[in-house]
This record gives structure tokens, sequence and C-alpha cells, in this order.
């Protein structure tokens, strides 16, 4: 079983109202958020060191499930970056997800619950 999901110490010019950054031994979490305080973008990053996928999802509806790759990074990105092309979201990274999640705050953990089922049950053509 995995260790639950950390809040990070934040030691950047970004506040924690603007952003939160959540990490274990093999997944990273990070919840942007907007003026409001209300989320605005999330990006969960599954076997970290490994084979890692990534799990974006933007409040205005964009999401996808890409595997990273470390290609020529875009301008102001780092080297590691999510592939453009989305792919189906397994049901068992829902469930990896839930595992993990009793430290983060409730209504995050329901956003982002939210989103994975929403994603997981997705037709990709």
């Amino acid at each position: 079983m995995c260790e639950s999901l950390k809040l990070l110490p934040n030691n950047s010019t970004v506040s924690q109202k603007e952003r939160c950054r959540y990490l274990n031994d093999s997944m990273s979490l990070t919840i942007w958020y907007d003026e409001k305080e209300e989320i605005f973008a999330i990006e969960l990053i599954f076997d970290l060191l490994l084979d890692e996928w990534a799990f974006i999802h933007h409040s205005r509806g964009t999401m996808r499930y890409s595997p990273m790759d470390s290609g020529k990074a875009r301008i102001g990105r780092h080297a590691k970056q999510a592939v453009l092309k989305s792919f189906p979201l397994p049901r068992s990274r829902l469930e990896e997800f839930q595992q993990v999640s009793s430290e983060l705050p409730a209504k995050e953990c329901h956003y982002i619950i939210n989103a994975l089922m929403k994603c997981s049950s997705q037709k990709k053509f």
C-alpha cells in the first residue's frame, strides 16, 4: 500500500493560494487556484520515475491522460512534459488515487475524483 500524498512545503514565489503540491513515493499532484481560490487546474502524475503518465485537467473542461515525454521541451517548461495526445484513463488510476488521497482537503479530493471518473468514462476515438 502506498503512502498518502503529503503537502510539500512552499519554497517558491508562488503562494499556497495559487498552487499546492502534494507528493508520495509514486505520485505527484499539483493544484492551481484562481483569484477566487477555486481550483483552476490539476496535474496528477502517476508512477514517478518509472513509466510516468499524467492526468491533466483544466477547469474549462479540457482533460487528458497521456505519457510523460522527456523530448524537446516547450519554452518555459521542464524537460519532461505530457504528450499532447490523450489516451483512455484506466479505472485502476482512479482507485490508485483514492488509496492515497486521505490527507487531501475534502473539496480538492472530491474535485479530482470527479474529474478522474469523468475521464475514465469518456469514449476515445
